[in-house]
């Protein structure tokens, strides 16, 4: 009630800078275990999703705990001091917990997360399954959208 409208974009600066890199790195993970693994069975998709997710992880996880902190900024000031901003946050995180700060929320990340995409990446793959089945060719899939 008492920040403004600009308390909504705490953590805009850092969310500009690392969710392209965090993207690129699970697209990385993606194609990378997608080579290894190979696709084309709900398992290796699963597995595909998984371990994009967990590489992706590298740079969500910091990203998330960041503007999460300054989310929380003025329930937190009095603790641990000031996460006004993306910068303000970083460096109260790094002086007070260093880098283990950034991934405190590994575990639980994961276990949301994980069993998403993995889930995701499976489904992916039987819809384009269906998708082939009905004669869909390649260029004019449109039933999974943007995923495809």
């Amino acid at each position: 009630r008492t920040e403004g409208v600009g308390a909504f974009y705490k953590g805009l600066g850092l969310n500009v800078l690392i969710t392209p890199l965090a993207r690129g790195l699970y697209m990385a993970g993606a194609e990378l275990s997608k080579e290894t693994l190979g696709e084309g069975t709900a398992l290796t998709d699963f597995a595909v999703g998984m371990n994009a997710q967990l590489l992706a992880s590298i740079a969500y996880i910091p990203r998330d705990i960041v503007v999460e902190r300054c989310a929380i900024d003025g329930q937190l000031k009095s603790q641990v001091g000031s996460t006004a901003s993306s910068a303000a946050a970083l460096r109260t995180i790094l002086s007070a917990e260093g880098l283990a700060g950034f991934y405190r929320a590994f575990l639980p990340h994961q276990l949301v997360w994980v069993p998403f995409n993995g889930i995701f990446f499976a489904a992916l793959g039987k819809l384009k399954e269906a998708e082939a089945a009905l004669g869909v060719k390649t260029e004019e899939r449109y039933l999974l959208g943007v995923a495809n």
